[in-house]
């Protein structure tokens, strides 16, 4: 499956390009925002890939103008509370404090939100991750859990992404001319 706007183009994981994502999940430079800090084997990732639900837990290597930029992934996905885990890594340092980032983030979660009809995010969050705690500071959460190493906040409404992402909206579309119109490819 291919998931395209007109800025970004998110190509599922399978078997053709999980090395790809092996190799970005054992960057050093992702290994800060990691829960898990070991290095993944090829042997431990196909292990992964051929245990993964792959209905409730989707993957996707992310392109911008046919270069690999990152990864995103909606897991833990509970279809009858329309719930997931979203999360966005970008590899592309450049696009770490612009607008790209914003753009980036937003998109998948669109993605997320009006096609899969995901309805209430939550979050995994290590106290460490100082972006995504940032991140998730603009929207209506709730904390669920605390522990020494993260948080786990979940949206507090079904209405929450739409309030929390209106501002951010404007500002994309002001900025790039953003909609939430994809192409899906299977």
């Amino acid at each position: 499956m291919i998931v395209k706007n007109k800025f970004f183009t998110f190509e599922l994981v399978q078997l053709h390009n999980l090395e790809v994502l092996r190799q970005m999940r054992n960057s050093e430079f992702l290994e800060e925002y990691m829960h898990t800090k070991s290095k993944i084997s090829k042997h431990q990732q196909l292990n992964w890939y051929n245990n993964l639900d792959k209905k409730n837990n989707l993957y996707f290597i992310a392109k911008k103008e046919s270069k690999i930029i990152g990864y995103t992934m909606i897991k833990g996905i509970n279809y009858k509370k329309l719930e997931g885990e979203p999360g966005t890594f970008l590899i592309e340092k450049n696009m770490f404090e612009s607008s790209q980032a914003a753009l980036f983030m937003m998109s998948f979660l669109d993605y997320c939100y009006f096609k899969l009809d995901i309805k209430f995010f939550y979050g995994n969050v290590l106290k460490s991750n100082k972006r995504a705690l940032s991140n998730y500071s603009f929207f209506d959460k709730k904390e669920i859990l605390e522990n020494e190493k993260c948080f786990i906040l979940k949206s507090k409404s079904k209405e929450s992404y739409l309030e929390n992402t209106q501002q951010i909206r404007k500002s994309l579309k002001i900025l790039f001319g953003y909609t939430n119109k994809f192409e899906i490819r299977y």
